[in-house]
């Protein structure tokens, strides 16, 4: 759920969630877009009244606009955009190979329009649609359809916009589609559900109190302009929404707030402020009906046909000069932020000034100010984006994570990042950097990949609020108009004087007088004197700084490589294997029922096996250290390619070290070898003139960065300790974050010791690889020797080194622990189920057991029971080092109103009862949970990249079964209800093979063994994971393959087949796979049912 989500520029820096005119008069606007800039005081009110006022034409055109929507040369689905005679605006899209699809519905109302008195009701709202209409009463009746049928659905409340959001299986859209509609046909919004979903929405609002994230956001719309609606509180919670009048008592009702949520519904909810967005599989004429029949009953009249609009600007129009804002965060963070206010900016979307602005400052290559603050050490990192996609008014901020040096001058680092921005500013707009810009744009849109349908939805229809419908795809892409004096203008704007420095630290802890009203967070707020700006603004530019060169990384060859009488079916195919190497190559070709064309991008995947990368908590630090330091060495030299659509990772596992490159495949091969040549022949030791990673100074500031992400990792939430615990006590070789952090803190852990462990890391290997996409076989061996050369004098051998194990539960055990974070006011549980048998048969059979108990157990104990606001149920497949995975049950509840002890009895009551009724379940239900499931399993990929990812899978794995998910479609085939029955009897009885992990907020310690042998129920207590593991427990016996298995025909008639059945199957949107399910989402956002945490 993201009350006020921030956003950059999506043509800016990789950004995350962090990038315009409707009119088909497309002349008009940026005529008086410039001279808004020229009157710049009469700037927003203009730009408000142009935008929405000449577009009304539209907005009431009950015909088509004859608008071609802007799409990618790969882009192979159909587009209609049409406005419904109640004035809803619609794109559909049609997909014929889609195996899931889609719907999200935004509305141009937000918690801007909150109510002074009721901070929080468009929230609140957002909740109180899922809870039933007057033409589908049942509260759940909408979240079980979906969930019965491989589906899912969430919502979000912004500061203009509320946007709802469904998937389905493509044979159940339609009635999930009308369902829907009626969200905002009828909704009921009863009175007895107003003081449940108000206890959700103050479960969502008590997770987020030890979020930094949250408490920054809060805490920048406290010291706004109070005229500004951007100054509430817009998640809200019990206290803001009934007004102090709630005693506690579920008979009492929030006196006055369900009449103000119908009036607020009935005042912004009106057709002409929606946009819906709509992907199926259908011929367009029947989608256009669908929609028809479903929408048509919006309500056009009784409210506002558009949306409010804010005159005021956001900063205070007292403030002035540049103020400093101190504040203390949660975690130990050491941030300044430098924030600025600008016109709006969605206009002016096709020249991309702001995007220019954003990738020079950002910039970290040699010249930019961030590469000049690292290599004098008072940083971490920088980043710089702008938000232009509010029609309120754009902010620009610069971001940097300070070291202890950097904060301790943090004068200086501001004096350089404003010194850098005068030099871009003097130095004056560049034509070539622009145009290199809109080259990179233009070639990521031309390859734009197929994204995921409910979040492509949700882009477009929320897209369609702020661009012209023809741009909903295109905008963020286009480069159309070079507009030097809006550059210019811009940089202007970036004036010191005119800036909120937000800083960030835990040393200002209980210097800070001022408490945020909401979050408690202190701060302190203070003009800039005159003095320092006056050396902000005037000061001498540092000689290191200096505009950015070309990119040398930038492509130019597209050609794709004949494919040489491979096939696009064909499985991957083992090019080398020999003592301590193998290579493993798929070339990507076009073929019949792929979901993709081919195109000129290539992953190169490395698992570089080692001994002693985690042989102890010692080694594991070191090889973690190891990595951060490398990539940070080589960020100078390798941002270019990031910005050119290359990118590359080093990663620590299990059992080594992971190197990834991918990207367009003409220049990766310069990438590859730029990235490995500094590996270890540079070293001194190994003959060399040394490493850039052999770096004193930055070994320091990453120690430190790495001492600080563990230390903050104890303040997450309890759900996530719970989680975490839960794999540490089960896995064999894994170490607390207390016994990492005091690795970190000794002395003997430094510069030095960190060189003898690479020495050792890289003095015998086994290197395995995967070379997938655009290259041919040459191409793909001459990429290995690139790697193995690097590690030149380094003995290949097997990997069979200590594998990693998954301990084998004998018995019920409970471990209860305080949460690190006392300040928490949440409790958490995971009670893990674990099914003590292996292979795929079982994969199967434990995968749907948990699919058809996931919207039941969220229903139960967060909807009913209202436990809390994270509640998941899931399968939970844990893996060692060699195949098969460990299966079982998990289920995952975070509160702040009970203990562990009560969500764990409320936890196993629910598994027992649903466990005992599983045999009754009726043959219809099953039989669709049994089919959602089949096509989750058999989803095909919607990128090359996912088929990178589930090869590369297999590899890691060591399993090598390229046909899994045939396979795993034929096991499921013959299940039936009571194998299920007997499976969950089996499971659950007796709780013999269990584990409870509970985690303790609110400061509280779990009891002694007197106070929990009632809660324990005959389980057996684990009082520390060290005491645990030394027992030994029992452990699933784990061996390497000795041999990969001899693929399936998955080149011909099997795979071909099982696609084709697919396509007529469904797709289980809850992720319900065999082999592992996705991380669970928000709780739903609200009204949503997006299962967990």
């Amino acid at each position: 759920m993201r009350p006020n989500p921030k956003k950059t520029s999506r043509g800016v820096r990789f950004g995350q969630w962090m990038a315009a005119s409707w009119r088909p008069n497309l002349l008009r606007p940026f005529v008086l877009l410039m001279c808004m800039f020229a009157v710049a005081t009469m700037m927003v009110a203009l730009v408000n009244n142009m935008d929405w006022k000449s577009f009304k034409h539209l907005a009431f055109d009950s015909g088509y606009s004859h608008v071609k929507v802007i799409k990618s040369e790969s882009d192979t689905r159909s587009y209609r955009f049409f406005v419904l005679p109640n004035g809803l605006q619609v794109l559909a899209v049609s997909d014929p190979t889609a195996d899931r699809v889609a719907a999200s519905m935004d509305v141009s109302v937000g918690h801007f329009s909150d109510p002074e008195d009721l901070p929080g009701l468009a929230h609140f709202l957002e909740h109180m649609l899922f809870m039933g209409s007057k033409k589908y009463p049942d509260e759940n009746q909408y979240s079980a359809f979906l969930a019965q049928h491989g589906g899912h659905s969430n919502a979000y409340t912004a500061a203009e916009n509320t946007n709802y959001q469904f998937e389905i299986t493509p044979e159940f859209f339609r009635p999930a589609l009308d369902t829907f509609a009626q969200f905002f046909v009828a909704p009921l919004l009863r009175d007895t559900s107003t003081v449940r979903e108000v206890k959700a929405v103050e479960n969502e609002h008590i997770k987020n109190l030890q979020s930094d994230g949250w408490r920054m956001q809060q805490l920048k719309k406290s010291v706004c302009n109070p005229k500004h609606p951007n100054h509430k509180f817009g998640t809200g919670n019990l206290q803001t929404l009934c007004n102090n009048t709630y005693a506690g008592n579920m008979a009492n009702r929030c006196e006055g707030t369900l009449a103000a949520l119908r009036s607020f519904y009935r005042r912004h909810y009106v057709a002409p402020r929606m946009r819906l967005a709509v992907i199926a599989r259908e011929p367009m004429g029947e989608i256009e009906d669908m929609v028809r029949e479903s929408f048509s009953s919006v309500p056009a009249d009784g409210g506002l046909k558009e949306p409010e609009q804010w005159d005021a600007p956001v900063r205070p129009e007292s403030a002035r000069g540049a103020r400093m804002i101190r504040l203390v965060p949660i975690t130990d963070q050491r941030l300044v932020t430098i924030s600025w206010q600008l016109p709006p900016m969605y206009l002016a979307f096709r020249q991309k000034a702001a995007s220019y602005l954003s990738h020079l400052v950002g910039h970290e290559a040699k010249g930019s100010v961030a590469a000049l603050l690292k290599k004098r050490g008072l940083i971490e990192s920088l980043s710089a984006g702008a938000e232009t996609e509010a029609r309120y008014g754009a902010e620009f901020d610069v971001s940097v994570s300070l070291t202890q040096l950097g904060l301790e001058r943090v004068d200086e680092v501001l004096r350089l990042i404003f010194g850098y921005i005068r030099l871009l500013r003097t130095t004056g707009p560049q034509e070539w950097v622009w145009k290199e810009s809109k080259a990179l744009s233009e070639m990521h849109f031309r390859f734009k990949e197929k994204s995921d349908p409910v979040g492509y939805a949700v882009d477009l229809a929320s897209n369609m609020q702020i661009y012209p419908p023809q741009y909903v795809i295109a905008a963020p892409f286009a480069y159309e108009k070079y507009d030097p004096a809006l550059i210019e203008d811009l940089f202007r704007m970036l004036d010191p004087a005119k800036a909120d420095v937000f800083l960030c630290a835990r040393k200002f802890h209980g210097t800070l007088k001022m408490r945020e009203a909401v979050y408690g967070t202190e701060y302190e707020v203070a003009r800039v004197p005159s003095g320092t700006l006056d050396h902000w603004k005037d000061g001498k530019i540092d000689p290191d700084l200096h505009l950015v060169n070309p990119n040398p990384f930038v492509p130019s060859d597209f050609a794709l490589v004949p494919p040489h009488g491979r096939g696009a079916w064909d499985p991957p195919r083992k090019l080398v294997d020999r003592e301590g190497q193998r290579l493993w190559h798929k070339q990507d070709i076009d073929g019949e029922g792929k979901n993709w064309k081919a195109k000129p991008k290539l992953s190169v995947m490395f698992q570089v096996t080692t001994p002693v990368a985690s042989q102890t908590a010692r080694t594991a630090v070191l090889t973690q250290l190891f990595t951060m330091l490398y990539q940070d060495s080589l960020t100078l030299t390798t941002y270019d390619a990031t910005m050119a659509g290359l990118s590359w990772g080093l990663g620590k596992t299990d059992d080594g070290v992971t190197l990834s490159v991918g990207g367009y495949s003409h220049k990766l091969p310069r990438l590859l070898t730029q990235v490995t040549k500094g590996l270890v022949r540079c070293m001194a030791s190994a003959g060399g003139k040394g490493c850039a990673w052999e770096d004193e100074n930055r070994f320091q500031t990453i120690k430190d960065e790495l001492t600080r992400a563990l230390e903050n990792s104890k303040k997450g939430s309890p759900y996530q300790r719970a989680m975490e615990t839960t794999g540490r006590l089960l896995k064999k070789r894994s170490y607390s974050v207390d016994r990492m952090l005091y690795e970190l803190s000794l002395p003997t852990v430094n510069l030095d010791a960190l060189r003898d462990h690479v020495a050792k890391l890289f003095k015998e290997v086994h290197v395995e690889g995967l070379v997938h996409g655009n290259a041919g076989e040459g191409v793909a061996k001459n990429l290995l020797e690139v790697l193995v050369g690097s590690l030149k004098g380094a003995r290949m051998t097997s990997p069979d080194k200590d594998a990693q194990q998954v301990a084998w539960l004998q018995t019920a055990f409970v471990f209860a622990e305080p949460h690190t974070n006392s300040d928490d006011l949440n409790h958490a549980i995971e009670l893990y189920y674990q099914w003590p048998h292996r292979g795929i048969e079982n994969d199967v059979v434990a995968t749907l057991f948990a699919e058809m108990a996931a919207e039941p157990c969220f229903d139960q104990l967060r909807t009913k029971e209202q436990l809390g606001y994270i509640v998941a149920c899931r399968s939970r497949p844990i893996m060692g080092s060699y195949p098969p995975a460990v299966n079982g049950l998990s289920i995952i509840i975070q509160s702040s109103f009970k203990a562990p002890p009560d969500l764990d009895r409320s936890a196993r009551a629910f598994v027992d009862a649903f466990a005992a009724n599983v045999t009754n379940t009726p043959p219809g239900k099953f039989a669709a949970h049994k089919a959602a499931l089949r096509a989750q399993i058999m989803e095909k990929e919607k990128t090359v990249h996912e088929e990178t990812g589930r090869i590369w899978g297999e590899v890691t794995k060591r399993r090598y079964d390229w046909d899994r998910r045939g396979r795993l479609a034929e096991a499921l085939e013959p299940v039936t209800a009571d194998n299920v029955a007997d499976y969950a009897v089996k499971l659950t009885r007796g709780m013999k093979h269990s584990l409870g992990t509970w985690v303790y907020g609110k400061g509280m310690q779990p009891p002694e063994d007197a106070g929990m042998l009632r809660e324990l129920g005959g389980r057996t207590r684990i009082h520390s994971v060290s005491t645990f593991k030394n027992s030994p427990p029992h452990y699933f016996p784990s061996s390497r393959p000795k041999e990969p298995p001899a693929a399936r025909p998955s080149g011909s008639e099997s795979v071909k087949r099982l696609h084709s059945e697919a396509k007529k199957a469904t797709s289980g949107a809850n992720k319900a796979h065999p082999d592992g399910p996705t991380k669970p989402s928000g709780g739903g956002g609200g009204g949503g049912r997006r299962r967990g945490p």
